[in-house]
């Protein structure tokens, strides 16, 4: 698997990255630090974007009784065609 993190400040490297084959899986609330005004340093959001370099064959699934509800939410969200096996 790669893995890129893009600013949340502007699309660019968000567009380059999903024209490029990344799937959005995350975002992260205060990773860096970023100049958002003159003299205005803050800690800024930012997507966490991967994408996968072998086939989706050799993935083990995970058990849904292993996921919370919440990871069983954001799993059914990201990977749609590939749902939690129920043993």
């Amino acid at each position: 698997m790669a893995f890129y993190i893009s600013t949340l400040r502007s699309k660019g490297n968000q567009v380059l990255a999903e024209k490029t084959g990344y799937k959005l899986v995350g975002i992260i609330p205060g990773n860096d630090r970023d100049l958002v005004a003159p003299g205005n340093t803050k800690r800024v959001f930012e997507a966490v974007y991967a994408q996968l370099l072998i086939p989706k064959s050799d993935l083990h699934i995970p058990k849904i009784e292993g996921l919370t509800e919440t990871t069983r939410a954001l799993w059914q969200h990201l990977f749609p065609e590939m749902p939690p096996t129920d043993s």
